[in-house]
C-alpha cells in the first residue's frame, strides 16, 4: 500500500492526509472567504460568526506555515496586513466549490 509524507508524517491515504491539513473548525471557512478575494482580519472575524480573535489568529497563522495563505503587510499606520492565497491554496478553489454547492444540494433537500 502507498503511503504519503506530509511535514514529517506519514498517511495511509490521501483523504487522511487532506482532511489533516485543513482540518479544523474554522480553516476552511477561512479559505473560503479569501477564495474570492484577499481579506484583512477585520473582515475575516465579522465573516466568520463565532470565531475569536485568539482562533482567528491562530488559524490564520497555522494557513500561512502550511502554505496556503500569504500575509502582506503593507507597513502604514495605522497597521494595514492582508491574507491571499498562494498557489497551493488556490489549488483547493475546485474542492471549496465542491462543498459550496454539496452544502446547497443538502439545504435544499433537507428543507423540503
Amino acid at each position: 500500500m502507498a503511503t504519503f509524507l506530509y511535514q514529517d508524517r506519514t498517511f495511509e491515504c490521501p483523504v487522511q492526509l487532506s482532511m489533516n491539513v485543513i482540518m479544523g473548525k474554522w480553516k476552511v471557512l477561512v479559505l473560503w472567504h479569501v477564495l474570492r478575494r484577499p481579506r484583512r482580519y477585520g473582515e475575516l472575524k465579522r465573516l466568520i460568526q463565532g470565531i475569536s480573535h485568539k482562533v482567528l489568529a491562530e488559524t490564520l497563522k497555522s494557513l500561512e506555515e502550511d502554505g496556503f495563505l500569504l500575509r502582506i503587510d503593507f507597513h502604514e499606520n495605522p497597521p494595514h496586513v492582508e491574507y491571499q492565497l498562494t498557489d497551493q491554496g488556490r489549488e483547493l478553489e475546485p474542492v471549496l466549490l465542491a462543498l459550496q454547492q454539496w452544502g446547497m444540494r443538502y439545504k435544499t433537500e433537507s428543507l423540503t
